[in-house]
């Protein structure tokens, strides 16, 4: 019953909406939580190695898949997420959510 139920899951269409209204809550905690950190980088004036380091990196990035394994019910493998994180939320939905995409329907 439970194994009906799981393939059930995975021929049932891709939850885009779902998936991208969970990232983007987990995105504003994430950013909330950082904000209220006293040893976050403080964003220092222009010119320094501080504009360049992305806004969450990859390692980051990579427990929002705890949130996406509860709606896909499959593990995610880490190398979906691009090297070194993303500047913006809308950054990591654009590369994130093709290859969520591509992935669940190669596994169908």
């Amino acid at each position: 019953m439970i194994a009906a139920a799981k393939s059930e899951v995975r021929t049932a269409q891709f939850p885009q909406k779902t998936i991208e209204a969970a990232l983007i809550k987990w995105w504003a905690e994430e950013a909330l939580e950082r904000s209220d950190d006293p040893f976050a980088p403080v964003q220092h004036a222009g010119g320094t190695i501080y504009e360049l380091l992305p806004s969450l990196d990859s390692l980051t990035i990579v427990r929002s898949f705890l949130v996406i394994e509860k709606i896909l019910e499959i593990k995610i493998p880490v190398s979906l997420v691009k090297p070194g994180g993303y500047d913006s939320r809308e950054e990591m939905l654009g590369d994130l959510m093709p290859k969520l995409r591509r992935y669940c329907e190669k596994r169908q």
